[in-house]
């Protein structure tokens, strides 16, 4: 399988003028505090297509969840979160409307930034709050720290 998968890689590098292995890099992912950041991660995901210049309309993307959230486009491999939900429990009509009108917000560069960091350093998404009581809960450190081993300090 290594040997198909390596020559596969290279024809398909060389058709498509790119380069590298298929499964370079690492999958990443982040707790977020979805009563803060749910609908921001959301956003951030649906857009990441209209950002790349592949589409020009998050609708436009076959594969995005947009359509379902916004639009009402039934989709058996979205499943709602209770946060998109919240929007409007009893009427889906209206939930999609609020959803709609929030996603045509400007994006600040601080939320895509943070959206960015977090998940590409594996940290929490949330504020100070929520980033300490995962830690508590979880009982281990998820909190960035410094650098390097500890500093010994000599008397």
């Amino acid at each position: 399988m290594q040997s198909v998968g390596l020559r596969y890689a290279q024809y398909y590098n060389k058709k498509y003028e790119r380069t590298g292995g298929f499964w370079e890099g690492r999958y990443h992912a982040s707790l977020v505090d979805t009563a803060n950041y749910l609908k921001s991660c959301y956003r951030y995901i649906e857009l990441n297509p209209v950002r790349a210049g592949i589409c020009r309309y998050a609708a436009d993307y076959a594969w995005s969840s947009h359509c379902y959230h916004a639009l009402g486009k039934p989709d058996r491999l979205v499943t709602d979160h209770r946060g998109y939900l919240d929007l409007n429990p009893a009427d889906e009509t209206a939930r999609r409307t609020r959803y709609q009108t929030w996603f045509r917000l400007p994006v600040c560069d601080d939320e895509l930034e943070m959206i960015r960091s977090s998940t590409q350093q594996g940290l929490v998404l949330g504020d100070t709050t929520f980033q300490q009581k995962m830690e508590a809960q979880l009982g281990q450190a998820i909190l960035p720290h410094r650098r390097g081993r500890k500093r010994i300090r000599v008397s």
